[in-house]
């Protein structure tokens, strides 16, 4: 369990737990990192209040907050991504992730990806000025975004 947690200038993600089950965290911050702001990696049971990702791999396909490799059974209640390479993007098989609320914003890349994920949930949000569109859903099933598009 983390309570706070800032990283700055990371050279990989700011955090990345892999195969941890039982995971908690209240503020994750990263600025200018490489990866990804928060990586939840093969996880589950998973829960924290917010992550606030900026510079994160801009230009690159990493996002500020990702969950990855059959990622499971977790919520965010908000999520911050600027300037980031993606905002959001959940992939390979992840499941059961909701992100209560997020602002993303200026990313070179799409601001929400859901990817080949199960029953995935970005319930409110704005998505805006990002380079690669607003959002987008491939390959799953049950997932949705209901989020503010400018």
């Amino acid at each position: 369990n983390v309570n706070s947690i800032t990283a700055n200038g990371a050279t990989a993600h700011g955090l990345e737990t892999y195969s941890v089950d039982g995971f908690y965290w209240n503020t994750i911050t990263a600025n200018n990192s490489t990866g990804c702001g928060l990586l939840l990696n093969n996880t589950k049971n998973w829960s924290g209040s917010s992550v606030y990702a900026y510079n994160c791999c801009y230009g690159g396909g990493y996002a500020g907050f990702r969950v990855a490799n059959t990622n499971q059974v977790g919520t965010v209640n908000y999520v911050s991504a600027d300037r980031c390479g993606r905002g959001i993007f959940s992939l390979t098989g992840s499941r059961d992730a909701t992100i209560n609320n997020c602002y993303i914003r200026n990313c070179s890349g799409i601001g929400i990806w859901i990817q080949d994920s199960y029953n995935t949930k970005v319930k409110a949000g704005t998505v805006e000025n990002c380079a690669g569109g607003c959002y987008a859903i491939t390959g799953g099933s049950g997932n949705s975004v209901t989020v503010t598009c400018k």
